[in-house]
């Protein structure tokens, strides 16, 4: 598409990212117009999806790693100023599909994949933990059963145990075999994480009932679970406020 091959130029111009962002949301924004407009009035488009939002889907629609994140860094924006709404499906659509760059949804070129992009899903899992609603809860739910990267896997345990909408028991469960699955590398992050998510359930009145749970923390405690004491710490501490 013409549009796709001048944004690429854009992108890889030596122009300010100011400057870039300027016309780059300019000229989405135009497309948009004429595309839909060529079936419905833009009153009609206006009433249905804000041009707002439009543009946000033709950035994260883009195979551009930069515009990707341009496009999650405005739904943040967004949410922050309080205008997003989270029981939106084409919102929560357009959040999910960022947060499954390159592991539900790949893009290959010559059998290499092309579109792992991992900073944005993991700013796509933070986002979704910013918003307690059912749909976030569910998209998070589904990118952790297809998420192997430890820093995105992070965000994941620790967004979805900060959602009180959800199930707990199909929380705490999921919290608990991914760091079953995952917890073998010993990374230090995750099972930081992993413990700051049993916490959060904890503080939101979630009766920790998983005896994997308890048995996962108990043995970060120990000095020889292979963990720096920064965790070990952490989780003494975690075991103290669930028993």
């Amino acid at each position: 598409m013409v549009y796709n091959s001048f944004i690429i130029k854009i992108m890889s111009s030596n122009w300010s990212y100011k400057l870039k962002r300027t016309i780059i949301l300019g000229l989405l924004f135009t497309a948009g117009i004429s595309i839909f407009a060529q079936e419905e009035t833009v009153e009609d488009l206006y009433l249905r999806v804000s041009a707002e939002t439009r543009i946000i889907d033709s950035q994260a629609s883009s195979p551009n790693r930069d515009l990707k994140n341009m496009a999650i860094d405005d739904l943040t924006a967004m949410n922050n100023e309080g205008r997003l709404n989270g029981n939106d499906p084409f919102v929560m659509k357009i959040i999910g599909n960022l947060g499954a760059e390159g592991t539900g949804i790949i893009s290959t070129n010559n059998g290499r994949i092309i579109n792992n992009f991992p900073m944005v899903r993991q700013k796509s899992a933070k986002l979704l933990g910013d918003i307690n609603t059912q749909l976030a809860a569910d998209t998070l739910l589904t990118l952790g059963e297809m998420e192997t990267e430890s820093m995105v896997l992070s965000e994941i345990i620790v967004s979805i145990s900060k959602n009180t909408v959800a199930d707990p028991k199909v929380v705490v469960d999921m919290v608990s075999r991914l760091m079953e699955v995952h917890g073998s590398t010993k990374d230090h992050n995750f099972a930081y994480a992993f413990l700051i998510a049993v916490e959060n359930l904890n503080n939101n009145g979630v009766e920790i009932t998983n005896n994997k749970i308890f048995e996962l923390v108990s043995e970060m405690t120990l000095p020889e679970s292979g963990y720096i004491q920064v965790v070990t710490d952490k989780a003494l501490s975690v075991l103290r406020q669930i028993r």
